[in-house]
């Protein structure tokens, strides 16, 4: 049994299926729709874990799952080592992020 762990919420998620699909693996849940398990429907030997995108990048570490769909910042912010631990295969071009620096409105060298 292969696990792949899909973000389970969000654009992320929506993104994530929508790529599954273009390659003719469609996914859905496995129970309710607020499952936290999925299966891929063309295929029987796979499992989806739907999990938070933070918890995805934990879990790869841990060798609790095979592949996952995360920020690849996540993977480097929460794991020692990453590239050692996790082999980045892909860059998918979503779930784009900004960064920004964000101060208290007293500090008076800052505008």
């Amino acid at each position: 049994m292969i696990t792949i762990a899909l973000p389970s919420k969000g654009r992320m998620k929506e993104d994530a299926s929508a790529i599954f699909e273009r390659a003719g693996m469609k996914i859905s849940a496995v129970g309710n729709d607020r499952s936290y398990r999925g299966r891929v429907e063309s295929v029987d030997d796979i499992e989806i874990a739907f999990l938070s995108a933070s918890e995805i990048a934990r879990e790869i570490g841990a060798g609790s799952v095979d592949f996952g769909v995360t920020g690849e910042d996540l993977v480097r912010e929460d794991l020692a080592e990453a590239d050692r631990k996790a082999e980045f295969c892909v860059r998918l071009g979503f779930g784009h992020a900004d960064v920004v620096v964000a101060v208290p409105e007293i500090w008076l060298d800052v505008d």
